[in-house]
């Protein structure tokens, strides 16, 4: 080490003229001196603790200094660690929504109290809480929760006891808070305290009650509506099978009313109803739709189910129906509403709607057979006049050199095109067709001319099969007729 420098004794990088300086002054002085020095060593920043003191020489002179160096790096981030995370707890601690305090057994001392617990008891800060007056329960608490509240507080009797209670706390503004508080014993440094968590619900429990009120109105309406064509509703508890008749209607031979009365039991009233009233192929339904597992099953998955069944009253089969509904919050109750109704009048409406959709089906019918037929016969009309305007085109090319020729067959051409004109147009006014109504076109014709026009008309078609037509229409007495001419035509065709 003889000879060497500061920096190689003290493994540093390199010498510091501060520590050169301190160590003078350490000589001149002839006084310890401690202080804390920061290096680089090895890479690192090392905090150290340093002891210096003057060294003497046999004669007392001084001859230098003896120095010491303690290395707390590690103790130091420790220090700053603990720091960080006490910062951090009490943060949290006067930052969070849910208060806490701590006090002493006899309340006459509040060892700590967050800003949460001032903010929900009231009180702007520990001293105005314990200046109102406060004796293990804050003064803002309403009187007749305190002796509640006193009690939950006094019912701990070792360490680790706990106990919840809910209780309101009125502000000087009026304001009130539902308050739902936690309190514990803990031991610290050997003597009890209460420790105390404090969260407001007041906005949870305004919410409650806003819901238990709508479930109210709700099922209040639901049992106003069962009441009006109902004539049997009833209420009842699952869990207990006890209920109440809220409505029940005339009966002729008064079983419902006889059976019906009351404190009910959901199961031995339905059963009574059952074996005295219901027609023998419905009872076992009805039994298994009323029971409490069935009812159970199926309410837990939707609101209301519903069976209906025949009764036998006065020697008579009527229809019914039974509905059931969920009342309340389900969750927290399992309330059901009960109602029974007459379909008698339903289930006529229903066979008269049926015998009128019968009806119009069977009117349906009809005018499809007819339009069926109509357009079978119409493809043999069709087909006849458009045979003789193919024929006759054939013989007019075939004499075109013969004028007098031409012209009698494009006359008997425009006969069979006029024909099968009409024809074409009574086919496209499907309305008529549709409704089944074809109305005769009467006007006064001349029967031999219709003949005349028929036999130009079928003449190519014989002669194609080599065959001969005579008509003699010479001794007709009448000749003038009212006839719809278009329809002649179609029956002398078909014939």
């Amino acid at each position: 080490m003889e000879g060497r420098g500061h920096a190689y004794i003290w493994n540093v990088e390199h010498d510091d003229p501060a520590r050169i300086e301190s160590e003078r002054i350490v000589m001149e002085s002839k006084e310890t001196h401690v202080s804390e020095e920061v290096i680089q060593s090895d890479g690192e920043s090392k905090i150290l603790t340093t002891y210096k003191s003057p060294l003497y020489d046999l004669d007392g002179s001084i001859m230098g200094t003896v120095g010491t160096a303690i290395d707390i790096t590690q103790e130091r981030s420790y220090a700053q660690e603990l720091i960080r995370q006490n910062q951090l707890l009490e943060m949290l601690f006067t930052t969070m929504d849910c208060g806490v305090m701590c006090h002493t057994l006899d309340g006459s001392r509040i060892v700590s109290i967050n800003k949460a617990a001032l903010d929900i008891l009231g009180y702007p800060d520990k001293t105005a809480l314990m200046d109102a007056g406060f004796d293990l329960v804050a003064a803002s608490v309403f009187p007749e929760d305190k002796v509640r509240l006193l009690e939950s507080i006094r019912s701990l009797k070792k360490e680790g006891d706990n106990v919840s209670v809910n209780y309101r706390v009125k502000h000087n503004d009026g304001e009130v808070l539902y308050v739902i508080g936690n309190i514990k014993l803990i031991e610290e440094n050997g003597q009890l305290y209460y420790q105390r968590y404090l969260l407001d619900r007041t906005a949870q429990t305004l919410q409650e009650e806003k819901e238990r009120v709508e479930d109210k109105q709700r099922q209040m309406e639901l049992i106003h509506a069962l009441t009006i064509e109902y004539v049997l509703v009833c209420v009842f508890d699952l869990n207990t099978d006890i209920g109440k008749v809220l409505r029940i209607g005339e009966c002729k031979n008064n079983v419902m009313t006889d059976i019906f009365k009351g404190e009910l039991s959901l199961k031995s009233c339905i059963e009574h109803y059952i074996s005295s009233s219901v027609h023998p192929d419905d009872k076992e339904l009805l039994r298994k739709i009323s029971s409490r597992e069935y009812l159970e099953k199926e309410l837990s998955e939707k609101n209301m189910c519903y069976v209906n069944y025949r009764t036998i009253c006065c020697g008579q089969t009527r229809y019914f129906q039974m509905k059931i509904v969920r009342a309340g919050n389900w969750d927290r109750s399992r309330s059901i509403v009960l109602g029974c109704r007459c379909l008698d009048e339903e289930m006529r409406e229903e066979r008269e709607q049926k015998a009128l959709l019968e009806d119009a089906l069977s009117q349906a019918n009809r005018a499809n057979k007819a339009k069926s037929m109509f357009l079978s016969n119409m493809s043999h009309d069709i087909r006849t006049p458009m045979n003789a305007i193919i024929g006759f085109t054939s013989l007019a090319i075939t004499h075109i050199d013969r004028k007098e020729q031409v012209q009698e067959y494009l006359k008997k051409i425009m006969t069979s095109g006029n024909h099968l004109l009409s024809l074409i147009n009574d086919v496209l006014d499907m309305s008529r067709i549709e409704s089944g109504k074809i109305h005769l076109e009467e006007q006064l014709c001349s029967l031999p001319d219709i003949l005349h026009e028929l036999h130009n008309i079928i003449q190519a078609d014989i002669r194609a099969k080599q065959l001969d037509l005579h008509m003699d229409a010479v001794d007709i007495q009448n000749e003038e007729i009212c006839c719809d001419r278009l329809r002649l035509n179609q029956i002398l065709l078909n014939l």
